[in-house]
């Protein structure tokens, strides 16, 4: 019968989501929130954490990109909150004008009628 012996690990294994309960073993790599480490220790081990340099090292830090993105975000509120008080302050504006054509219009209505009496009046003399 053949005996089947380990020499060595050929590929990187997805191990997942970090744990501090999982043993790994060298060229495990696993994620956290943002980021991807690579387990470089030469023994499995338990319980290390993905910030200790002797056997971890991170592949894929995601720290940057999260911090870029939140900084999007408050952008975008503000940008979404300047944005709607402008035009909340646009629409007023119109609002206003539009009373303000309303009156013209009137006091114009009552021109033309004073000019037409005047005119009648001017004809009948």
């Amino acid at each position: 019968m053949a005996t089947e012996t380990k020499i060595a690990r050929v590929a990187f294994m997805d191990r997942g989501a970090y744990s501090a309960e999982t043993e790994y073993s060298k060229w495990d790599f696993v994620t956290t929130e943002d980021s991807t480490y690579l387990y470089i220790g030469e023994t499995p081990a338990t319980g290390k954490p993905v910030t200790d340099t002797a056997y971890w090292k991170c592949i894929a830090d995601g720290k940057q990109a999260t911090a870029a993105a939140e900084l999007a975000d408050t952008a975008r509120t503000e940008l979404t909150t300047a944005v709607n008080t402008k035009l909340g302050e646009a629409d007023d504006k119109i609002e206003e004008m539009d009373t303000t054509l309303s009156a013209y219009e009137g006091r114009m209505s009552q021109a033309e009628s004073d000019i037409d009496q005047l005119a009648g009046d001017v004809e009948g003399t």
